[in-house]
């Protein structure tokens, strides 16, 4: 009868370790592991410590750990303040096709959960990981540009039923239990893309996925119920409330448990919006090729599609960290006056530098209808142009961003982005000892020893 929201539900269900391909388990093992990272960096950002400030002395109940402090809360509001703080500094994996953060509501959720419930192995941790993952990825898919046009963002929204469902699964609800689970959940998205040009609250729609999918396989757990059809129906349903007539829900299901989207997730190199990554690869490449200083550029020009330039290409002005990760004139700005663009570039002095600024007048991010045209596996493509005084011209486009799963970044940078992250809370023992528990993860008792290396 329900044919979108009862399949996914069952899928959840059913799936067991055993069925999940082995080169699954190892991808994951990598996301959770670099969202482990973010979450722990996190936790040293004003809106990190704004979080888990607010859960610790609003809930003095010591389920689950915040990562990256002593202390403790309840499974769903530990789960939001990880979930922020993962989703805390643009840094979490990224899936450029079903254009999401899953790692961010997925994981806090599970683990959070998970310590809640105690005892739970690490086999069963990730095969909730990995359906939480799968079933956000899926939804993402069928609607994240829709919901973007929109101005909603795609994790905020499609992370509440992820989350949801690795929790639900978690604590081994049932089948019936599990749709409701899932359609509680559905009904509750977060996340309003207006918050990109300067708020904090962009962080907040990851955690609040999680603490959503936790709340809703709580109460799943307990009876309550949700809309059996959340996901299909035709008034007020989820995909057509969040998308209009723009969905296909038929995606969905193709080859579900088959074909695991999950090996689709790639990584983040630089912290900030995906959309900007290609051109930055393409500056840095440029840098590295050719010698000329910030003084000798003419003009910039940055050839991109529609999308990218409606996400990324609006005018800068210095509001905050926020607004600096999410446009695309101060990251190219600062990557070409510092030679990188890191954590360490947009600390509060340098968005509003006079060097950036004067540089920013520069730079012209342009629409190109060659981009539009380009198939969708290209929809992040970008061509650098550079243009210096002395008349000569660098040109460089890059389809596919460092990290992506078309340019992959190997598993030791993923460890030592994973390195750099942690130590700016914890000691590198513990960090190498959570690289160690992660990568054999499947052979751990207890999930909840995992979560007792995140704190400092």
């Amino acid at each position: 009868m329900y044919p979108y929201t009862r399949r996914l539900a069952d899928f959840a269900f059913d799936l067991g370790f055993g069925d999940i391909p082995k080169d699954v388990i190892d991808h994951l093992k990598l996301c959770i592991l670099d969202t482990l990272g973010c979450g722990i960096f996190g936790s040293t950002t004003q809106w990190g410590m704004i979080l888990s400030d607010y859960v610790h002395s609003s809930d003095k109940n010591e389920e689950s750990a915040i990562w990256g402090t002593p202390f403790r809360s309840s499974a769903s509001n530990a789960a939001l303040a990880n979930g922020t703080m993962v989703h805390g500094f643009e840094l979490d994996d990224l899936h450029s096709m079903a254009p999401s953060h899953p790692g961010s509501a997925v994981v806090p959720s599970a683990l959070a959960t998970a310590e809640h419930k105690g005892k739970v192995n690490g086999k069963d941790f990730l095969t909730a990981v990995a359906i939480g993952y799968e079933l956000l990825i899926r939804l993402a898919y069928c609607c994240g540009f829709s919901m973007f046009k929109r101005g909603l963002h795609s994790t905020g929204a499609c992370g509440t039923i992820g989350s949801a469902a690795a929790s639900a699964k978690i604590l081994e609800l049932n089948k019936e239990k599990m749709l409701h689970a899932l359609a509680i959940s559905a009904t509750s998205p977060s996340g309003l893309i207006c918050a990109q040009y300067g708020a904090m609250v962009k962080r907040l729609f990851a955690g609040k996925a999680a603490q959503t999918g936790v709340v809703g396989a709580e109460l799943a757990s307990r009876g309550f119920t949700g809309s059996k059809d959340v996901l299909e129906a035709e008034f007020g349903g989820f995909f057509k409330a969040l998308c209009g007539d723009d969905d296909d829900l038929t995606k969905l299901t193709v080859k579900l448990g088959k074909e695991y989207k999950i090996k689709g997730v790639g990584f983040k190199k630089y912290p900030c919006v995906g959309t900007n990554l290609t051109a930055l690869d393409a500056v840095r490449e440029i840098m590295n090729k050719n010698a000329f200083n910030v003084e000798s550029i003419k003009r910039i020009r940055i050839k991109v599609n529609d999308f990218i330039k409606a996400h990324s290409g609006w005018t800068y002005k210095p509001e905050g960290i926020m607004s600096a990760q999410m446009n695309m004139y101060y990251c190219i700005a600062i990557m070409l006056i510092e030679g990188d663009c890191s954590v360490d570039q947009f600390s509060e002095e340098k968005l509003s530098d006079p060097q950036v600024l004067n540089l920013i007048k520069l730079i012209d991010v342009l629409v190109d209808p060659k981009m539009n045209k380009l198939p969708i596996i290209k929809r992040w493509a970008s061509t650098v142009e550079i243009d210096l005084k002395t008349g000569k011209r660098f040109s460089l486009r890059v389809d596919y961003p460092r990290g992506s799963v078309k340019n992959p970044m190997s598993y030791e940078e993923i460890k030592e982005k994973f390195r750099k992250l942690a130590q700016k809370k914890i000691s590198v023992a513990k960090a190498n000892s959570i690289i160690a528990m992660v990568e054999r993860l499947e052979e751990v008792k207890d999930v909840g020893e995992l979560a007792g290396l995140l704190v400092p």
